[in-house]
């Protein structure tokens, strides 16, 4: 995996995404502490940041001198939303990676760790979230979610 801070047209691009509670800063953050350290990192959610997932591929699009040759952002965004900005923009390095976790883990972080009660929604949870992206008419995402798990699902 390069880390190194050439300068190139673009900059490889890994969008990782998922509910919130599911794990994205927390795996990042443990990748580039323990493997990576000078690993380019990005965060949506992150005061100062580029806002949106279209907005970190315009910097990995055309990034300033010095780029870096990958960069790896967490955040949430519907995946539909970043795959039209890379098709768009015609990133040509690109990877989205989806965070989930079990539903009940998801609740203890957001609940205990977090004290952010207002974020333990099912709606927003990545089942219902993919549910969402299934509407968006991308064929892609055109698959069965599991009964129980979308919108609309009991805890």
């Amino acid at each position: 995996m390069p880390t190194g801070t050439q300068h190139t047209k673009e900059s490889a691009l890994y969008f990782m995404t998922g509910s919130s509670g599911s794990g994205k800063t927390t795996l990042l953050r443990r990748v580039v502490a323990d493997f990576y350290p000078n690993l380019h990192t990005g965060h949506v959610d992150a005061p100062g940041a580029p806002q949106g997932g279209r907005a970190w591929v315009e910097r990995a699009a055309q990034p300033p001198a010095p780029a870096p040759r990958l960069l790896v952002v967490d955040g949430q965004e519907r995946p539909h939303v970043v795959l039209a900005a890379v098709r768009e923009l015609r990133l040509r390095a690109f990877h989205l990676v989806l965070i989930d976790c079990d539903h009940a883990e998801r609740r203890r972080r957001l609940l205990e760790d977090r004290r952010a009660p207002e974020l333990d929604r099912l709606d927003i949870c990545l089942p219902a979230w993919a549910s969402r992206c299934t509407r968006s008419g991308d064929p892609r995402y055109n698959r069965p979610i599991p009964r129980g798990l979308g919108p609309g699902a009991r805890r």
